[in-house]
């Protein structure tokens, strides 16, 4: 077994991953596809810089997912940026985006946010693959804090705490249920997703509370909910990455736990919104940028919570003894940028981290197994490391 290990200083940031080229790639999975090979950027960033957030490199390249025990990773190999192009999406993924723009769903900003919440729970429904049995999946209050808890077998075994993405806004412990049970039958790990508070009723930082909240309960109550307390991880896709970087941050200071990894799958890193990635996908993928700063005004209003490092974990004054982290971004989303950044900031602070970028992808793909295949992929990349824990 691969324990996480120091930063490999010798080896690439990435190897592209091949890119899918017909809609019905997924029948051929066995077959040979071809790879493609990214150009080495000139630059490289100095070692005095390495810690720096604001040091954000330019479009980041796609990546062949592998093994990622060892989470070993060059984060400063840099591909140049692509000219993108409604043709470069991946073909399941502009089916799922024709499929959604087929329905004329309002907007979520011209509507009650209980209304998006029910709309966003539909169609994470329509999208989801069959969903796993279990022997164990029950609701439990940690604390104040709902949580459903999924146990693939008995025994005591690692544990994963969810946290589900839509911005903050929309999601809950059903949007995320299959990926949920997904995730705890492959790895063999007791999953504990958490259901926190939604804005605009509840603004920042109340999502972020109820995090910290129930990891904290999770840890305190290891042994009766059968988890090893030294083999706890966090993780969360989009709203709630972010919300899993805020957490491993906090366990680094805390006395509490000590985390074993953090998976953040196309985390919100920086709610100023200012990456470049921003500009290059603005429109036309999915998340949009305007889309991005309405989910933004909706959790943190205001300049002196978006610069605050619990909504903006990016903006974390140091990052050194966090958990080691594995990164899964989308290739076509304006957070791509941000995933990318972290990565190399936790790499100059020497902490083991694994960056990976699902080619020609966009956001939020990771409820869409049901029709992407690179959502059950990542869910691979993630139970292979959990299983290593």
């Amino acid at each position: 077994m691969v324990r996480p290990g120091r930063a490999d200083a010798g080896a690439p940031l990435v190897r592209r991953r091949p890119r899918r080229t017909h809609p019905d790639h997924a029948a051929d999975r066995g077959g040979a596809r071809a790879e493609l090979h990214g150009h080495r950027a000139d630059a490289r960033v100095p070692a005095h810089a390495r810690d720096h957030a604001a040091r954000q490199p330019p479009h980041a390249p796609a990546v062949r997912p592998r093994p990622v025990g060892s989470f070993r990773c060059r984060v400063d190999r840099l591909v140049p940026p692509l000219d993108v192009n409604p043709l470069a999406i991946d073909p399941q993924a502009r089916a799922v985006m024709d499929y959604l723009a087929s329905l004329k769903l309002p907007a979520f900003d011209q509507i009650p946010a209980a209304e998006a919440r029910r709309l966003y729970r539909e169609t994470r429904v329509a999208l989801r693959p069959a969903v796993p049995d279990l022997p164990v999946v029950r609701d439990l209050p940690a604390g104040a804090v709902p949580v459903r808890l999924y146990r693939p077998a008995d025994g005591v075994r690692p544990a994963f705490i969810f946290f589900h993405g839509g911005g903050w806004v929309v999601g809950d412990l059903d949007t995320h249920d299959t990926v949920c049970r997904q995730i705890a039958r492959e790895s063999n790990t007791v999953v504990i997703a958490v259901d926190y508070r939604l804005a605009p009723e509840h603004r920042f930082p109340a999502a972020a509370d109820d995090a910290w909240t129930a990891t904290t309960w999770v840890a305190a109550h290891a042994a009766e909910l059968g988890i090893d307390p030294q083999r706890i991880a966090v993780g969360g896709d989009s709203a709630g990455g972010g919300l899993a970087a805020v957490v491993a941050l906090q366990a680094r200071d805390s006395r509490q736990l000590r985390l074993a990894l953090q998976v953040l799958i196309y985390p919100v890193m920086d709610l100023r919104a200012a990456s470049d990635s921003y500009s290059r996908f603005a429109e036309g993928y999915s998340l949009t940028r305007a889309g991005m700063q309405w989910y933004i005004a909706q959790y943190a209003p205001t300049p002196e919570a978006t610069n605050d490092w619990r909504a903006s974990p990016s903006l974390a004054p140091w990052v050194h003894g966090v958990a080691p982290a594995i990164i899964i971004a989308s290739e076509l989303d304006p957070l791509v940028d941000e995933g990318a950044a972290f990565a190399r900031r936790l790499q100059g602070a020497r902490v083991p981290v694994d960056y990976q970028v699902m080619p020609a992808m966009i956001h939020g793909f990771l409820t869409m197994g049901g029709k992407v295949d690179a959502a059950n992929e990542a869910i691979s990349v993630m139970a292979t490391a959990l299983r290593a824990l």
